[in-house]
């Protein structure tokens, strides 16, 4: 990353931010650079945590109730279940 000057910044010195679903630090890093201000979470699963709360699903969506009408027809099914789901 580079200052205003246009000067490299050290690691150490590199800004971070707080995640909005776990609360854990993270540091700037290049694959960001376009999008840093607009950055709020600090990985894949917590963004994916992030739309459900937005969208109202609670944590799974769309996959929990997929889970849950296969789990329906069979009487025990939860090996065959957990095969297909992953």
């Amino acid at each position: 990353m580079r200052d205003k000057l246009g000067r490299t910044i050290a690691k150490a010195n590199l800004p971070s931010k707080t995640c909005i679903i776990c609360m854990r630090p993270f540091t700037w890093r290049k694959k960001w650079e376009r999008t840093w201000d607009e950055r709020t979470t600090c990985s894949t699963r917590c963004l994916g945590a992030a739309r459900a709360l937005r969208s109202g699903g609670g944590g799974g969506g769309s996959t929990a109730a997929g889970a849950d009408a296969e789990g329906a027809d069979s009487s025990d099914g939860s090996d065959e279940r957990r095969g297909s789901v992953r």
